[in-house]
């Protein structure tokens, strides 16, 4: 290689650098196919697991106490009518708070 610099440091540390960023490239390179390869599907394979453990947990339980999730469901089912009745009975008032054109 020509040399750039009349500096032997310079010249070195330019070498070295050069070296170090090869290496860093392959070190980049291999750590990339090792994620793809292992890592992530690992992570996903253990994902996989927890939300099936997390199902068959969810299945035990509705089968051990039926009256449990139903009494639970029911709660939630009626929670969430409550919600919708008000904002419902909510717009009715405000609609009949506020004359419309035809009434005028």
């Amino acid at each position: 290689m020509d040399k750039l610099f009349e500096d032997k440091r310079a010249n070195d540390l330019l070498s070295r650098v050069r070296d170090d960023i090869s290496s860093l490239r392959h070190d980049v390179t291999h750590l990339m196919s090792h994620t793809g390869r292992h890592t992530l599907p690992d992570a996903l394979r253990s994902g996989r697991e927890y939300a099936k453990d997390g199902i068959e947990r969810a299945g035990r339980v509705a089968r051990e106490h039926p009256a449990g999730v139903s009494l639970g469901g029911l709660l939630l089912f009626g929670a969430v009518a409550a919600g919708v009745w008000l904002m419902l009975k909510d717009g009715e008032c405000r609609g009949a708070r506020q004359p419309s054109e035809t009434d005028a």
